[in-house]
């Protein structure tokens, strides 16, 4: 945000961010006569950062969706990439618009031709997977019961994502993964018509009320 409120390089950036962070840390040992835990530091750094985030609430907000759509629809298979290039980061400076990024993993250049079928059996079942929940959704408009599920679900899938705005890794996505399974194959089994009993999120949801007698 700092980059590009100004606009400065990185380095020039982190060096206009740091000294007051520092400074704060500083100042609040002195007052406390003592050092400070590093929970305690990271409350001051959250403040600093703040401090940025309201100098210019557009590029803030533009960063933030940027990274919510980072943490959902990154690759797990990114790891495989990785891992075949011998632990080295792709040169991110040719990653600069949404058609290089589809063209990386479309067509990756790898070691090992096995990992291309991986990589496109999972971009497949993700948007198998997207498709179901976007189809959970639009059946929710006519679906009473499934309109009262999203009321109770979509609170937790927001939180878990604004929780996970710092990053963008991959893996951040896991806790709201569950539902998204849930209601995406609560989706397709309605929509070939399988009845399968012990799947059924409504059973899954609904609260029950019995009177266990012992």
């Amino acid at each position: 945000i700092c980059m590009e409120i100004d606009p400065v390089p990185y380095m020039t950036a982190l060096c206009k961010v740091s000294p007051p962070w520092q400074d704060s840390i500083k100042n609040e040992e002195l007052k406390l006569n003592k050092k400070l835990n590093p929970a305690q530091t990271c409350k001051l750094a959250e403040k600093v950062s703040v401090s940025y985030f309201l100098k210019d609430l557009f590029v803030t907000t533009k960063h933030i969706f940027k990274n919510m759509f980072k943490t959902c629809f990154s690759l797990y298979s990114a790891e495989l990439l990785f891992i075949d290039s011998g632990g080295k980061l792709p040169d991110y400076s040719s990653f600069g618009d949404i058609r290089s990024n589809l063209k990386h993993y479309l067509f990756p250049k790898v070691n090992n031709k096995f990992l291309i079928p991986i990589i496109y059996l999972e971009i497949f079942l993700f948007i198998f997977l997207l498709i179901g929940f976007v189809g959970f959704i639009f059946q929710s408009f006519y679906i009473k019961e499934n309109f009262y599920i999203l009321l109770k679900v979509l609170p937790f899938i927001f939180l878990f994502v604004f929780i996970t705005l710092s990053c963008g890794f991959a893996r951040l996505r896991l806790p709201i993964e569950p539902f998204l399974l849930i209601l995406s194959i609560e989706f397709w089994l309605k929509f070939f018509n399988i009845n399968i009993k012990c799947f059924n999120t409504r059973v899954f949801f609904r609260k029950k009320r019995e009177v266990v007698k012992l």
